[in-house]
């Protein structure tokens, strides 16, 4: 709902003091609803995600999990060889990329991003902002209910990689930073489609994935699926806002 407080105090202060304030408001309360439907409609989209799967997307899902399924064999041994090397330098690192995952820090980002470019007129830094800030709260939503399905314990927990330890919020699978992070860099990256913006946004994004492994609080599996489940999600929104946008330009 943060979004929808941010949308009406930047578009109803200017009206309040035109003299078609009534009008003004008609209208842009209609916008409004209109924004709230969409996002409900995106919200049974994602929960529903496998009932408008093509085959190409069961192809893909398949490969992740068979991938996933690989990867949590060789967790242990990944989580050994990281923890055996890191260092000063790896901490350093995974502190300045961790960060660039952290939904309290993502997020009030792309407040501030589309409040200003708002002001500004920037379209296409406010469309990336609303697809980011909407594809983080269902990418958010959907690991929450992953780590409460799943209840894997954190590497640090010297629990192993098959140990769960209830339904919880705060387990290991998959990770929320990552998730996170690749929202962000496929938000960015479908607005901005070089390849150098690419490269760097899912350069960072991989950073964090690798700070996570490094600080110990996740396995190599659970940065995997955060990052196909940031991807997945993003690009979902991005392709239906796109299409939504292309509409209204008409």
């Amino acid at each position: 709902m943060c979004f929808l407080a941010c949308f009406f105090v930047l578009h109803f202060i200017a009206p309040v003091a035109s003299a078609q304030i009534d009008s003004v408001q008609v209208k842009e309360e209609t916008k409004a609803v209109t924004y709230a439907r969409y996002f409900a409609e995106d919200a049974v989209r994602i929960v529903g995600a496998p009932a408008w799967w093509k085959q190409k997307d069961w192809l893909l899902f398949g490969a992740l999990t068979a991938g996933t399924g690989l990867l949590v064999w060789q967790d242990d041994e990944i989580r050994e060889t990281f923890q055996r090397n890191r260092g000063r330098t790896t901490d350093e690192l995974a502190d300045i990329f961790r960060p660039f995952g952290a939904a309290n820090y993502v997020q009030p980002a792309l407040l501030g991003t589309f409040a200003v470019s708002t002001i500004a007129r920037e379209k296409k830094l406010q469309a990336l902002s609303v697809d980011g800030w909407e594809a983080s709260q269902f990418a958010l939503t959907v690991s929450g209910l992953l780590k409460l399905a799943s209840g894997r314990a954190r590497p640090f927990e010297e629990k192993g990689a098959w140990k769960r330890k209830g339904f919880t919020r705060h387990s290991s699978f998959p990770s929320g930073h990552t998730t996170q992070a690749f929202v962000l860099a496929t938000a960015i990256s479908e607005h901005y489609p070089k390849w150098w913006v690419k490269v760097t946004v899912y350069g960072f994004a991989t950073g964090v994935a690798l700070s996570r492994i490094n600080d110990d609080v996740h396995f190599a599996s659970d940065v995997l699926v955060g990052a196909a489940l940031g991807t997945a999600v993003t690009k979902t929104i991005f392709k239906r806002n796109e299409g939504r946008r292309k509409k209204l330009s008409r």
